[in-house]
């Protein structure tokens, strides 16, 4: 027991995580790490790229995914623990809300509800992580609500929300 115990601490598991965990998944591995003697490495990254990178042969041991329809192409790959896999599918570990923010010092009115909201030429939307699901709900929004055209222009689009990422 006490080999097993070793070998546990010197091989990291290896977690494939998504970007918006960033802030929020260190002291969650450190806490598993005290409890468990067991080392975790975090990889950060849009969930759309771990899964490329697992489908082509990353040696994640855990993938933490901003999208259950990225886990379940893995597991419909046989890329999943395939006992595991039929009893116990991806669980859900957290769901997110769409919401539209301003600063105090914004030029946009205050608003009743997003359906009001008509932007001036001046603002400029924060950009939208289009590979993640915050990123395709926030599009659908402007989409129905008949923004999209007049923003379009100005949107900035991102890989993931990370900080410290590369806007294009």
């Amino acid at each position: 027991m006490a080999l097993l115990s070793q070998l546990h601490a010197q091989t990291p598991l290896r977690v494939a995580a998504a970007a918006d965990l960033e802030p929020v998944l260190p002291p969650i591995l450190e806490q598993f790490r005290r409890a468990t003697g067991i080392r975790a490495e975090a990889t950060y990254q849009a969930s759309a790229m771990l899964t490329t990178q697992i489908m082509n042969g990353a040696p994640f041991d855990l993938f933490l995914s901003a999208d259950l329809n990225y886990p379940k192409k893995l597991i419909d790959a046989g890329l999943a623990d395939a006992a595991a896999a039929p009893t116990r599918p991806p669980i859900t570990y957290s769901k997110g809300t769409l919401v539209l923010w301003a600063r105090k010092d914004s030029p946009l009115p205050p608003l009743p509800s997003i359906s009001s909201v008509t932007p001036p030429s001046n603002v400029w939307p924060s950009p939208i992580p289009i590979g993640a699901p915050y990123g395709r709900a926030a599009l659908a929004a402007l989409t129905s609500l008949k923004l999209y055209d007049a923003l379009k222009p100005r949107l900035a689009t991102a890989e993931n929300i990370a900080p410290g990422r590369p806007i294009r």
